[in-house]
């Protein structure tokens, strides 16, 4: 082949010039964390940060002809800094939005925060977004109204007649359609919904995985296993509640919510000084919180934060169904804690039909009902405390 020598030099540069660059390829760029500041915030503040942040068009109902109660709670302290990503932010924003009785209803180009106890407030549950039972389960997804189906093993007809007086007899949005061959459709607020399937599968025999398989109680198990390294003294004499959730909120980096028209004045006396570690922290905080009827209700645990209500106060609608799915050995775990919870028992040994007439005079904070497949499973409803107590009364402890 008879190729001049200007012709190669040019061939050469122009195959150099087409090669792709040999330097390394840097990581993706990430967006930097959005990070919510410490100390006094309005919750429709946090919306419109997140949007900004998310890039979504939200819309927050109007506070006109709402009861006088919601624009006074909406108000927040946090104790520490909350950082949020961006596949967490809304999910984490709508937990504690929730708690103030905001509900999203997602929309395909427009996002509307609606409050549950306004004019509106059909809108939360006539709107579900339609999910599979995994993107229902996943963390991630944000505290909206979803529609599922789920399917399941036995009798689907015999296990919905099993479901409906459970969720239907608590202050609940959830709704199951008549089953049909092997499946139920559930509609309600995807914690509702969780709960449900959680429940169908406990009771199908599939086992959860470690620390029950959820972010917040694994959340709550770690805070109450780990190793003790920090405390504080609460001296005798009268204290504010606020002020021990604050102090617990110090010591474990966390943020425990309230409303303060809710916990003014709610305080507890102590006889002797009491020494707080950040292992018995909570058992202990939540103890002294059950004697003035306040309860702890993880909204959003796997971010360290927790929302504390009177049991029977104007605010309690809005947590009643925060309940945690636990196993008994969860339970167990945490039997000290004041944090309402489900579970399923059975037992080889024990034989529970008659469980209804032991547990009753005994149990009257804890509500028991058989599972779909009768009397080999007997669900269970109440603090930890109460489920231990009374699986302990059935095997004779």
């Amino acid at each position: 082949m008879n190729t001049s020598y200007p012709t190669l030099v040019a061939c050469a540069l122009a195959l150099i010039s087409s090669c792709p660059s040999q330097k390394p390829a840097g990581p993706a760029k990430q967006r930097p964390p959005l990070v919510l500041a410490p100390g006094a915030v309005d919750v429709r503040s946090v919306i419109r940060q997140v949007g900004k942040y998310l890039g979504r068009d939200y819309e927050i109902e109007k506070l006109k002809d709402l009861p006088a109660t919601v624009a006074s709670g909406l108000t927040l302290r946090l104790q520490n800094p909350v950082e949020l990503d961006a596949g967490s932010a809304e999910a984490v924003l709508s937990e504690i939005a929730a708690a103030r009785a905001l509900h999203l209803v997602a929309g395909k180009t427009s996002h509307r925060w609606m409050f549950a106890h306004g004019p509106s407030n059909n809108l939360i549950v006539a709107n579900p977004r339609v999910l599979t039972p995994e993107q229902v389960l996943d963390s991630s997804t944000p505290e909206i109204c979803v529609r599922t189906t789920v399917k399941v093993k036995g009798d689907a007809t015999k296990m919905g007649q099993q479901l409906r007086p459970w969720f239907a007899s608590r202050t609940s949005t959830l709704r199951l359609v008549l089953p049909v061959a092997d499946t139920i459709e559930f509609t309600g607020l995807r914690h509702e919904v969780v709960a449900a399937l959680q429940l169908i599968r406990t009771l199908e025999g599939v086992a959860l995985g470690p620390a029950d398989d959820t972010p917040a109680v694994r959340a709550l198990v770690a805070k109450v296993s780990g190793k003790a390294s920090r405390g504080f003294t609460i001296e005798r004499g009268t204290h504010a509640l606020s002020w021990a959730l604050d102090k617990m909120a110090d010591l474990h980096g966390t943020n425990h919510l309230y409303h303060e028209q809710a916990l003014a004045g709610v305080s507890f006396e102590l006889k002797e000084p009491l020494e707080i570690q950040s292992t018995n922290a909570i058992r202990v905080v939540s103890q002294l919180a059950a004697k003035e009827g306040v309860m702890m209700f993880p909204i959003a645990a796997h971010h360290g934060i927790y929302e504390w209500a009177r049991v029977r106060g104007a605010w309690r609608n809005a947590l009643a169904d925060r309940t945690l799915f636990v196993s008994v050995e969860c339970a167990r775990q945490l039997e000290a804690v004041h944090v309402n919870m489900i579970t399923v028992y059975r037992s080889e040994k024990v034989d529970v039909r008659n469980a209804m007439g032991i547990l009753r005079p005994q149990m009257a904070r804890l509500r028991l009902t058989f599972g779909s497949a009768g009397p080999s499973d007997l669900l269970m409803q109440g603090s930890a405390a109460n489920i231990v107590k009374a699986i302990d009364i059935l095997e004779g402890k």
